[in-house]
């Protein structure tokens, strides 16, 4: 029996930068088929802003649907205010093998808990809309025992 299964996955490495409240938002958005790769591209884009308040992160390494491979970290900031909802618009958009950055310079206003989660989402979202999108798939084969 032969399952064909598909789904989306970046075609590219996508950043963008927003300002809230004189804090700045950089996110960069990659592909990563598995957690160790997930876990570089993070490592990576920490170290190019190693400056940065924080650096949270979100990923889905694998089939968005079926993903053992899924991480958060919000890296200092409020717990549950930052890689929890970037998570979250991750696995709401379906997109797999996806890692997500977000870089924060802290401009000295403080966005309390719920502005901090609306700044990360709408980190992502803004990320996302300019992301390109390519499709992957790959055939499953199972063999029924009788």
């Amino acid at each position: 029996m032969e399952n064909n299964s598909k789904y989306l996955v970046p075609a590219k490495t996508v950043s963008c930068t927003q300002e809230i409240k004189r804090s700045k938002f950089i996110t960069t958005v990659g592909r990563a088929s598995n957690p160790e790769i997930a876990r570089k591209f993070i490592k990576e884009i920490s170290s190019k802003y190693p400056d940065a308040s924080h650096n949270c992160y979100a990923f889905i390494a694998g089939n968005p649907n079926s993903s053992p491979g899924i991480g958060m970290g919000d890296d200092g900031e409020v717990s549950g205010t930052a890689g929890k909802p970037m998570l979250n618009v991750l696995q709401h958009k379906e997109i797999g093998e996806i890692v997500a950055v977000v870089s924060r310079y802290f401009g000295g206003v403080k966005l309390g808990p719920g502005g901090l989660v609306r700044a990360y989402t709408s980190s992502i979202q803004q990320a996302l809309d300019e992301l390109k999108l390519t499709e992957y798939s790959f055939l499953l084969f199972t063999v029924a025992v009788t």
